[in-house]
């Protein structure tokens, strides 16, 4: 008990000396506001009262305290003093709590587009796809080129063989006009071909095709050649420009080869001698009826003609390919069977830069005619007619042509066309296939 009193007692009086250390460092303050206040001499006297109320308001907590003065007034100067003297900055205080999250803002506006960036590194190829299905079967392709004659094996002495004991022989073929000789191991056939096959009616080509074949740079000019069917061989020309091999010239303005015209129906040749491509000159090959094609090629040469306008339209030739496979052309035509032709009535105008037509019919391919004896008919082209069927046509394109007495055999003629002239070309046509 005693040791609490002790405790207590020094507790009190070290309380009572902390309240007394305070109460000087008011006394001090209200000193320096006192001097102040002297400075200020002229000021009221409601403020001095004030100021020693202060005082006395701040001595020890043993004085007496008087009662509380009134509010001094404010001085207004210069400097405007707030009657209190500001004091030292004190210490920055401790960092809040960090606040909450505020809402998310607005969506701003897309910024421009920066420059493209350089090409990024291949990417690893990927795996194989699954093997698609299978396509549908292609059409057949033309026939090829007519391939070399057999070889005359009584004559080569096909049975002697070809062994080191007859190393270096050499034997001759009169059917094929070429020498073979015995390496040691077999017969091996000499390069005479390359050099004469075309050349010579003894050792002709089997066409231009073949021709072209055995030939590094070929000309076009005139060949020996001896198809499949023919008996022997024999001369034309060839346009190397696409292997093709004439079959006959016709020249317009004369009937020889006119639709009712025997040449047409016979296995017979016709100035066969004038085989170059001397339009003047008419011309029915053996290749007529003893070349096997899949194509021919018709060509028309207009050597001039004045239009309806009074227009003079020069020399001209043009060419349609027409796609059709035969034997021959004599298997197409010595018959008279007419066999359609699906190549259009545009096509066949365009061998004529001025050709007219009739707008109905448009009846076309070999031996085509009218149901009207005497009316336009053509070995190989296209008739028209102004009604709307085939009786009585008066108009056509091709070669091989007749209406009535009219004196052409190859071009165009066209007569009764509602509000146009009657058309007349003649031409020098010419036949071709390969």
């Amino acid at each position: 008990m005693l040791i609490q009193v002790k405790k207590f007692t020094s507790c009190l009086w070290l309380w009572m000396f902390m309240h007394l250390a305070v109460q000087c460092v008011r006394a001090v303050k209200s000193a320096n506001i006192e001097q102040i206040a002297s400075v200020e001499s002229n000021s009221s006297s409601t403020t001095t009262n004030t100021l020693a109320e202060r005082r006395q308001s701040r001595l020890p907590f043993f004085a007496e305290f008087g009662a509380r003065g009134d509010s001094g007034g404010t001085r207004h100067s210069r400097n405007t003093h707030t009657g209190v003297i500001k004091g030292d900055k004190g210490d920055q205080g401790m960092t809040g709590i960090k606040g909450e999250t505020g809402m998310k803002g607005e969506k701003g506006e897309a910024g421009s587009s920066g420059p493209v960036g350089p090409p990024g590194n291949s990417g690893v190829p990927g795996s194989p796809g699954n093997t698609g299905p299978s396509g549908n079967t292609g059409d057949l392709g033309r026939p090829g080129p007519q391939g070399w004659p057999g070889r005359d094996a009584d004559t080569l002495n096909s049975k002697e063989a070809c062994t080191t004991q007859t190393e270096g022989v050499f034997r001759y073929s009169k059917q094929e006009k070429s020498a073979e000789f015995c390496n040691g191991h077999q017969w091996v056939l000499m390069m005479l071909e390359r050099t004469l096959a075309g050349n010579t009616a003894n050792f002709p080509a089997s066409s231009c095709h073949h021709v072209a074949l055995l030939r590094s740079r070929p000309r076009s000019g005139v060949y020996w050649i001896q198809p499949s069917m023919s008996d022997a061989p024999f001369q034309t020309y060839c346009d190397m420009n696409g292997r093709w091999t004439l079959i006959m010239k016709i020249v317009g303005r004369k009937r020889t080869f006119a639709f009712d015209q025997a040449i047409w129906r016979t296995k017979t040749t016709y100035n066969k001698e004038d085989m170059d491509m001397d339009l003047s000159k008419e011309t029915k090959l053996q290749s007529y009826w003893t070349f096997p094609f899949s194509e021919l090629r018709l060509s028309m040469y207009s050597d001039g003609y004045i239009t309806r306008y009074l227009k003079y339209v020069g020399p001209d030739t043009q060419h349609v390919v027409l796609p059709y496979t035969s034997s021959s052309l004599y298997d197409l035509i010595a018959d008279n069977t007419y066999r359609p032709t699906t190549l259009g009535r545009s096509a066949w105008k365009s061998l004529i830069g001025r050709s007219a037509l009739q707008q109905n019919c448009n009846k076309e391919g070999f031996n085509v005619r009218g149901g009207m004896a005497g009316h336009a008919r053509v070995r190989i082209g296209l008739v028209a007619n102004e009604q709307n069927d085939c009786n009585s046509p008066d108009s056509f394109i091709g070669f091989g042509m007749a209406r009535f007495n009219i004196p052409q055999s190859c071009g165009n003629y066209a007569t009764n066309i509602p509000g146009d002239w009657d058309t007349n070309i003649y031409t020098y046509g010419y036949i071709m296939a390969r």
